[in-house]
């Protein structure tokens, strides 16, 4: 009984375990997950894709590849703990030092958090995404929330350098507006619950301004296309200085090349000219175990400065 605690109580277990997950939660960020498998055998070398297919590390997180080691090094940090607890209690109270025993406590929920939240993560590979955004565009949450860009700014330094981009946005449901516009900007995500949304990118594009018979405005950009009566309108380029856009028109008599200028038709649009807008670059991330590494933090935070304030209690005359 004896040998396997101490087994788990290795600090070269410990050391090991850590290097490998390290290691392969690397490899595994850099490689798309749980896609179909023959994504893998088209865009990796046969041996290699066939590697990762059949030991699972497609899918690393819910992989054994992942699970097994997870759970050595959980079981290592819990018999540290407890064997340190252990000999605490055993001593008087005033010789007690339970400040690493709480560090401990909250690296072991620190760990625990991490490896539930990426399993459930890993489960909803539909939450995570990133889009790009105008002014006015909108896209879907999970809970038929629908997100809306209502404002875009982009901050810069007085030699050019890039500050901050921040996005206001608006949250919505059924039609009803979810609360005040919020700001998301770099580094400070928009938190819903177990959704995050953060700023990662900022850009400029240029499209076609179309007006539709309704009067209603579309903005059309390079490489989207527009189904007419005749076939369907692909833009290939923009050209602010005339006012103008290259397009391709396929239809029934063939694919045919025409230039889009100011106040000329588009199938049922008229062209109101080419102008360029700021996109936002918003991406999603799903983590249901944010909460409880708030708190495991808190623990570990609290550990260390009890663990600190006794020595220097210790240290005082």
């Amino acid at each position: 009984m004896r040998a396997p605690f101490r087994f788990l109580r290795s600090i070269k277990l410990a050391i090991g375990l850590i290097a490998y997950l390290s290691l392969a939660c690397v490899l595994a960020s850099l490689l798309p997950q749980a896609r179909e498998d023959s994504f893998y055998y088209a865009a990796l070398p046969g041996a290699l894709a066939a590697l990762v297919v059949k030991t699972g590390f497609s899918n690393y997180f819910r992989s054994l590849l992942f699970l097994i080691p997870a759970f050595l090094l959980f079981a290592n940090l819990s018999a540290c703990s407890a064997g340190r607890l252990a000999a605490q209690l055993k001593k008087g109270r005033r010789e007690r030092r339970h400040g690493p025993d709480i560090l401990h406590l909250g690296l072991v929920l620190l760990f625990l958090g991490a490896v539930l939240g990426q399993a459930a993560k890993a489960g909803r590979p539909d939450w995570d995404g990133f889009v790009r955004l105008g002014v006015g565009e909108s896209v879907q949450l999970p809970g038929d929330r629908l997100l809306t860009l209502s404002g875009l700014e982009a901050q810069r330094y007085d030699d050019g350098r890039p500050r901050d981009w921040i996005s206001t946005v608006s949250l919505s449901k059924d039609g009803k507006g979810l609360g005040p516009e919020r700001a998301i900007r770099v580094n400070h995500p928009l938190r819903l619950g177990a959704l995050s949304i953060y700023q990662a990118s900022y850009g400029v594009d240029r499209v076609l301004e179309l007006a539709a018979p309704s009067g209603e405005t579309r903005s059309l950009a390079t490489g989207e296309s527009l189904a007419t009566d005749s076939g369907r309108i692909l833009l290939m380029s923009v050209d602010l200085d005339t006012d103008s856009a290259l397009a391709s028109e396929e239809g029934p008599g063939g694919t045919r090349t025409l230039r889009l200028e100011k106040g000329e038709k588009a199938g049922a649009f008229t062209v109101i000219g080419a102008k360029e807008i700021g996109l936002s670059g918003l991406r999603a991330s799903y983590d249901p175990a944010f909460p409880a590494i708030l708190a495991a933090l808190a623990i570990s935070a609290l550990g260390i400065f009890i663990t600190f304030a006794r020595k220097i209690g210790d240290m005082r005359p």
